[in-house]
């Protein structure tokens, strides 16, 4: 078994181990673009074995973090030590690392043993837009489109995470939104939002204050409005409370797993679990 740096010829046999354990979001192995976007700017490697692709992962610099974005391996090679080879080399080098540990159990003593821990839950959210614009007073904030290097300068400040090459893949992709969140000209909050037939997914969105997170969600959720509302966050704050008392069903359930606890800022506040 050879466990390498990933390339183009690699990304048919990469989709077909992420659809071998079931079904896959736009942002994952099964999109060559995303694919793509790894092997260029952030790190992509396979196990590959008589030409055959086993296994992948990805990771992604977030500030001074690595942020293991998936792992993967084919359902007919799980128990042959495939997920750690690539394990080791995706993280090689990381001195922080981070990850949103999903439906496969057996995968968190690996994380751990990299030096991961479980530290909260992170949960996905949907429901009626209309419900929380309605219920959580926005009247001052304004979303409006807006360049991707403003994003980037304003998550910047106050992150001092450099999301550029991130934005800019959010923004190729088909029915996407570069958005801020204003009030009176100043700047809220940006993200990165998805619009389809009916439906809206906030992929991320970063907010200068904590307390602008719900009032920033509810103007995002106003504009979208009438649509199904779908978003990712932490489960332990009141934000998400709000929403499942709003009637919020929760699709997902995850657990941020870290090599410290503050890795990733709290100004972050829907989380994208690939990008953070």
């Amino acid at each position: 078994m050879d466990v390498r740096p990933a390339d183009e010829r690699d990304f048919e046999g990469i989709a077909e181990v992420r659809l071998s354990n079931g079904a896959a979001h736009d942002d994952s192995g099964v999109s060559a673009e995303y694919c793509r976007h790894l092997v260029e700017h952030e790190r992509l490697w396979v196990a590959v074995e008589s030409g055959r692709v086993l296994g992948y992962g990805g990771a992604v610099k977030v500030g001074d973090a690595r942020l293991l974005s998936d792992l993967f391996v084919h359902a007919a090679a799980h128990g042959r030590g495939v997920g750690s080879a690539v394990l080791a080399e995706v993280l090689r080098g990381a001195d922080h690392m981070f990850t949103f540990a999903t439906d496969a159990p057996a995968a968190v003593p690996l994380y751990m043993r990299a030096g991961m821990v479980p530290l909260h839950p992170v949960i996905t959210v949907e429901g009626d837009a209309q419900r929380v614009a309605g219920a959580v007073d926005h009247r001052y904030l304004r979303v409006i489109d807006i360049d991707v290097a403003d994003a980037v300068a304003f998550e910047r400040d106050v992150t001092a995470i450099d999301r550029r090459h991130t934005y800019e893949y959010w923004s190729r992709r088909s029915r996407s939104r570069t958005i801020a969140v204003t009030d009176g000209g100043e700047t809220r909050a940006v993200g990165a939002m998805r619009i389809g037939e009916g439906w809206v997914r906030i992929e991320h969105l970063a907010v200068a204050a904590h307390a602008a997170v719900a009032p920033a969600i509810a103007a995002v959720a106003a504009d979208a409005a009438p649509a199904s509302l779908t978003l990712t966050m932490r489960g332990d704050l009141a934000p998400a409370r709000q929403l499942v008392d709003l009637g919020y069903r929760v699709t997902d359930l995850a657990q941020y797993m870290a090599s410290s606890p503050s890795l990733l800022p709290e100004q972050v506040a829907v989380l994208h679990s690939g990008f953070g």
